[in-house]
């Protein structure tokens, strides 16, 4: 009788084929699907991003064609000084004290939009030019609303103590005596624009300068005109 045939040891490592495989568990989640998801928010987010852009593109345009909001218009129109006083020192030097008030006429040309105005500040130079220029004063005024088509003088209050040098100081009280001293105003500001009680932008940088004007000459209409400057790069007037 024979003897059973007996089953061949497997070798190290043998796997038998017919057995599925079983993944050890992950801890991590899969990372395809994390990042498509971040790359369908990201698509999301351009894409609205995109939208609101051109709606507020639309938004303004129409409302500049609607409206047609125009800066005001400034003028220079008094300069009183309460005190001007040139005082020599030992040692050669010299000093002013100056004080006074300056007017300027603000005129809002839009007849159905308000202007909002910031904190302004107002500096008086004057001399000839170049090293001469020295500071005549300084003031500033809190922010008002002008109503639509409205016309306001401001009155800014100035005052100055500086030192002065060379020909500034010899020159500056005989000058300013013949009221041929010229001076440069520069006032800068921030206007807003907005509806009477209701809605209003928010303020954008204006620069004013009110340029070679002799103190003989600032009550002159056709002389005191001055030049407004928005956000310090384009010359409006």
């Amino acid at each position: 009788m024979s003897e059973p045939i007996k089953p061949l040891k497997k070798p190290p490592g043998y796997r038998d084929p017919s057995i599925p495989i079983q993944m050890p568990p992950s801890f991590y989640p899969p990372r395809r699907k994390r990042r498509n998801c971040c790359c369908r928010c990201c698509c999301y987010f351009i894409i609205f991003l995109i939208f609101a852009i051109l709606l507020l593109i639309m938004c303004g345009a129409i409302f500049f064609l609607w409206f047609n909001p125009k800066l005001p218009v400034f003028h220079l129109t008094s300069l009183d000084f309460t005190k001007f006083a040139v005082t020599n020192s030992p040692d050669g030097g010299s000093s002013l004290n100056a004080q006074g008030t300056v007017g300027v006429e603000m005129k809002n040309p839009n007849k159905q939009l308000k202007m909002v105005y910031g904190r302004t500040k107002l500096e008086l130079r004057g001399g000839t030019g170049g090293s001469e220029d020295m500071s005549l004063g300084k003031g500033i005024v809190r922010g008002f609303v002008q109503k639509a088509g409205n016309v306001r003088e401001l009155k800014v209050r100035i005052w100055s103590k500086e030192l002065l040098f060379g020909k500034s100081a010899t020159n500056v009280g005989d000058r300013f005596k013949r009221k041929t001293l010229k001076v440069n105003a520069e006032v800068k500001t921030g206007i807003g624009i907005g509806f009477s009680g209701g809605w209003s932008t928010g303020p954008i940088g204006v620069t004013v300068r009110c340029n070679a004007l002799s103190l003989k000459h600032i009550s002159d209409v056709t002389s005191r005109k001055c030049h407004v400057k928005l956000l310090n790069l384009v010359d409006i007037s």
